[in-house]
């Protein structure tokens, strides 16, 4: 039964105005690719060090106003210059790289420009739109970097977890 839902909405879900028999791969390169088989295989009690996974961390304090604090950050995304901050109180904040507060992306509320509950949310760089997943509407919300609301999509019930694929793509799953 969720295959069937998974495999219509990738059938339906994903189709543009042309017609495309390659699919697409995304051309983003990740900032850090960490390979744990190779931390695996030390299977000694002293654990993963990061700095055994990493050969650069970077620190970035958080500069909001005082009327606006992060809580504890659930989801992190860095998409271009900017850094994506959805906390627990589920307030999707967007910095700049150095920590300073650009603005507030959409709004926990009841409004149809709202998201009711998320724990997720996606960031597209190319087209400059963040994507919120409201788990109790059943709703992918699309807001540009502003803030500014640009539409949403509507989800079968038994999807709880949306991830871009790229090229406005996604893949929802149970």
């Amino acid at each position: 039964n969720y295959l069937l839902y998974i495999g219509l909405f990738l059938l339906f879900g994903c189709t543009s105005g042309k017609q495309n028999t390659v699919i697409e791969e995304l051309d983003a390169t990740p900032a850090h690719i960490i390979r744990l088989d190779d931390y695996l295989q030390d299977r000694s009690d002293k654990g993963i060090t990061l700095g055994r996974m990493a050969d650069r961390l970077e620190y970035v304090p958080l500069q909001t106003p005082d009327s606006l604090p992060v809580d504890i950050p659930m989801s992190v995304k860095v998409a271009g210059e900017s850094v994506f901050v959805l906390d627990r109180t589920q307030t999707l904040f967007r910095f700049d790289r150095n920590g300073r507060f650009i603005n507030r992306i959409g709004n926990r509320g009841e409004g149809p420009e709202d998201y009711v509950g998320t724990v997720e949310m996606e960031v597209d760089d190319r087209q400059e739109i963040v994507y919120v997943f409201d788990i109790y509407r059943h709703k992918l919300l699309e807001y540009g970097w502003s803030g500014n609301f640009r539409g949403s999509r509507d989800f079968p019930e038994s999807i709880v977890h949306v991830t871009l694929k790229g090229n406005g793509c996604f893949v929802g799953y149970q």
